[in-house]
């Protein structure tokens, strides 16, 4: 869904300039941007392009490298695709007081994923690190109350689910099993939900008037919240307050996704579909995995994962976060396996030295 393909006469203008400095034609660039398999009418293919002037290739995430390779199995270099699992900058997401708290104890080292630094998580007492989280969720209760009229518990467990609403992310999957849904919220679950769909986007946008027009509901029972007009700074204040994050991607459609990534280093506990980065470094133990469906039929596969959804949480998540020493167990473990990975240091590292340094020395 992410792959540029532009009509010939749309993008031709902008190639002349192009193939006249390289010394070959427009037809020879068009003839890069195509599958060995696409007819000479296909679209100029961003991604074919791309394949057929790199060096190396990589995928995103493990399960998004497997994909790639699929998908365009009839080049060359897409069979020597390789994963470098996305990581995100630290020091823009995690909140201000948890960073405080982090330098203190486990120093600077964390922000950019040194394990020996994570190691050192347990040491920090439960009562330090609830209080360093404290504020960004009075702030985050104040903000959906300030845009939204909804009150929230910051007492209770807040469940986070922000990014664009591109159909796939399916941002309205919850709401497919409303029975399930019911037994949820009594069971203590806040839900808050931001997010954009692209102005192009209907269907995108058609599932965010959904998630508003639930919101508005007497069965939403004041604990389910859409923030309108999402920005970096609504992200922020929801990364660094929400006690679970909610992704459940149409599976394997996610190539990462990196807002999970940003929960997690704040002390948030995912709760899944196994796709994109979750699937790489999910063990049980440090959140939930979503059960996934094979049925064939959508809106079939939909309402089962849906269902699968709400008994997770209504049977797991929300009894483990109310008690409160086994919540913290699994944060610990949590920061102390994806502390090292989910950062951008981590993963600037795997270019340097996996295809940077190699391909300088080629």
């Amino acid at each position: 869904a992410g792959i540029d393909r532009f009509a010939r006469g749309l993008v031709e203008p902008e190639l002349d300039t192009w193939a006249e400095r390289l010394g070959v034609t427009v037809d020879t660039l068009f003839d890069w941007a195509r599958l060995p398999s696409d007819p000479p009418a296909e679209p100029f293919n961003t991604a074919a392009l791309s394949f057929e002037l790199c060096g190396r290739a990589n995928g995103v995430s493990q399960l998004h490298s497997g994909v790639s390779r699929e998908l365009f199995h009839t080049l060359p270099r897409a069979a020597a695709v390789e994963g470098i699992t996305n990581g995100v900058h630290a020091r823009t997401w995690v909140s201000p007081e948890l960073q405080v708290l982090y330098d203190e104890h486990l120093g600077a080292g964390w922000a950019d994923g040194d394990a020996a630094a994570w190691s050192g998580i347990g040491e920090v007492q439960r009562a330090s690190f609830e209080a360093a989280r404290a504020p960004g969720r009075e702030r985050l209760v104040g903000l959906i109350a300030a845009r939204t009229g909804v009150t929230f518990d910051a007492d209770q467990c807040i469940i986070g689910f922000a990014r664009r609403f591109a159909t796939y992310k399916r941002a309205a999957l919850l709401l497919r099993d409303r029975d399930g849904l019911r037994r949820s919220l009594d069971a203590g679950a806040q839900f808050v939900f931001a997010g954009k769909a692209h102005p192009a986007d209907e269907e995108g946008k058609a599932v965010l008037a959904e998630i508003a027009a639930f919101a508005a509901t007497d069965e939403a029972q004041g604990r389910f919240a859409l923030i309108p007009d999402y920005d970096i700074e609504i992200a922020q204040e929801m990364y660094g307050a929400c006690d679970v994050w909610l992704n459940n991607p149409v599976r394997p459609r996610e190539a990462c996704g990196t807002s999970g990534e940003k929960s997690a280093l704040n002390g948030g506990l995912n709760c899944s579909i196994l796709d994109g980065w979750w699937a790489d470094w999910f063990v049980d133990g440090i959140g939930w995995a979503i059960p996934t469906s094979e049925l064939a039929d959508t809106a079939a596969r939909d309402l089962a994962e849906a269902t699968a959804l709400h008994e997770l949480l209504a049977g797991e998540v929300l009894p483990t976060f109310a008690e409160r020493d086994a919540w913290w167990s699994m944060t610990t473990a949590m920061l102390r396996h994806l502390g090292p990975l989910v950062t951008s240091g981590r993963m600037v590292a795997e270019y340097d030295q996996r295809f940077y340094r190699p391909l300088g020395r080629r």
